[in-house]
């Protein structure tokens, strides 16, 4: 009888295994729904950094003198379930997201109360392309073309270049469709931004 437990356990692990979602065998198929991926959430953002932009992160601080700057958790969720919303990240960049400002929340239990204005540290620019005028990206996302890409089973990597001086970074991950596991830049590509 356990014999026949341990059979069908088997069998079954061997059919979901051999049946689980895998990314085309073609490599130029990776290649253009990789490069959609990215094309599509750079213009999705695009489309959208306005409303996500305005989502409330930070509560307390100024002009309030009685209380001290903090993260503003149900701000967050939301901006991470508007981010989640594109389809085109995956729950590993969400989390990324959400240590980062643990990390700002951190540092902001240091603040004291004040009625004047305070910076805050990694709060001063755009949270997910990490530049201070994302509309130099959102300018050139028609005219972005692959700089290097690199794929093994279901994980790519791909330098995609916006112009001279913006060379973006991302990793992905496929499990049902390619989404975004991460956002940077391509500090290899010499005038890029993120090489500065």
């Amino acid at each position: 009888m356990k014999q026949l437990i341990f059979i069908t356990i088997a069998v079954i692990l061997t059919i979901d295994y051999t049946y689980a979602q895998k990314p085309n065998a073609d490599p130029k198929v990776n290649r253009q729904q990789i490069l959609l991926t990215v094309q599509g959430f750079l213009q999705w953002y695009k489309n959208n950094h306005q409303d996500i932009d305005t989502t409330r992160l930070i509560k307390g601080g100024p002009p309030d003198s009685t209380t001290r700057p903090s993260i503003d958790w149900n701000g967050v969720e939301r901006y991470l379930s508007k981010l989640n919303n594109s389809g085109l990240v995956t729950p590993a960049y969400l989390n990324t997201q959400r240590e980062y400002f643990k990390a700002i929340d951190k540092e902001l239990e240091g603040f004291k109360p004040s009625s004047e204005l305070t910076k805050i540290n990694g709060m001063d620019g755009d949270l997910i392309l990490h530049i201070f005028e994302p509309e130099a990206i959102f300018e050139s996302v028609s005219k972005g073309k692959i700089h290097q890409i690199a794929i093994i089973y279901r994980k790519a990597i791909i330098s995609y270049q916006l112009s001279p001086y913006i060379c973006l970074l991302f990793t992905l991950t496929y499990d049902t469709k390619w989404q975004i596991d991460s956002i940077g830049y391509d500090n290899s590509h010499k005038d890029s931004l993120g090489a500065m």
